[in-house]
């Protein structure tokens, strides 16, 4: 009950608000560098752009910048609910990125060919 809840209020939010917590809660993810678990800053920014498919876009530009090595499983696969045609679009050059990428582990490589037939 108290996640319908915060999806309303994260819903209700204005464009210049939600681009703000977007913001912070970036900034405190990259100085964290939290990307190998499941921590509350990513967890964060994960509902926050759920409820709000606008940043899908933001979210993937953020984890361009991450070193591939440093990207967990976790977090590789809790991107499934990235709907919107730019956010997918984002999501396909991402993950062909990682793909591309010698120093991206095989493990992640191997996640993101079964996520990409499903």
């Amino acid at each position: 009950m108290a996640m319908q809840g915060q999806q309303a209020d994260i819903k209700a939010l204005t464009l210049p608000s939600i681009r703000q917590l977007f913001q912070q809660l970036e900034k405190k993810a990259l100085k964290e560098n939290t990307w190998q678990s499941e921590s509350n800053v990513i967890k964060g920014l994960f509902f926050l752009v759920e409820n709000q498919e606008l940043l899908e876009p933001d979210l993937i530009k953020l984890l361009e910048i991450i070193p591939a090595s440093q990207l967990s499983l976790w977090t590789i696969s809790n991107l499934n609910f990235i709907h919107s045609t730019p956010g997918l679009e984002a999501k396909a050059n991402f993950f062909a990125s990682i793909q591309r990428n010698p120093d991206s582990p095989s493990i992640v490589k191997t996640l993101i060919n079964q996520l990409s037939t499903l």
